[in-house]
C-alpha cells in the first residue's frame, strides 16, 4: 500500500495504490490522520486508479477519514476505482458520502 498526495491551490489529491485491507489499515489510518491535520482544503479527491484491491476494512478506513473531514466541511470525492472496488463502494453505500467524479 502506498499513499501519496498532490495539491493544487487549496485542493488535495490522494493517490492510493496497492491493496487497502486489514494488513495495512493501521498504516493507512495513520497516514490519512497526518493528512487531515495539515492544511485546510476546499475538497479532496481519492484517486484509486492504482488501487488493486480493497475490502470492508478499507471502507472503514475511508469512512473514518470522511468523518474527520466532514467536521472541517471538506467534501471528499472518489476517482477511477477498478470494477471490483467500484462494486464494493456501491454495495457499501460509500458513494452517498463520497461521490464519484
Amino acid at each position: 500500500m502506498e499513499i501519496t498526495c498532490s495539491s493544487k491551490k487549496d485542493n488535495l489529491f490522494i493517490f492510493l495504490s496497492g491493496e487497502l485491507d486489514q494488513s495495512v489499515s493501521a498504516f493507512a489510518r495513520s497516514t490519512l490522520e497526518d493528512i487531515s491535520t495539515k492544511n485546510k482544503y476546499k475538497y479532496i479527491i481519492f484517486d484509486m486508479k492504482k488501487l488493486s484491491f480493497m475490502d470492508s476494512t478499507g471502507i472503514g478506513v475511508l469512512l473514518s477519514f470522511y468523518k474527520k473531514m466532514k467536521q472541517k466541511n471538506v467534501p471528499i470525492y472518489i476517482s477511477e476505482p477498478n470494477n471490483q472496488i467500484d462494486k464494493l463502494i456501491r454495495i457499501s453505500g460509500l458513494y452517498t458520502v463520497m461521490p464519484p467524479v
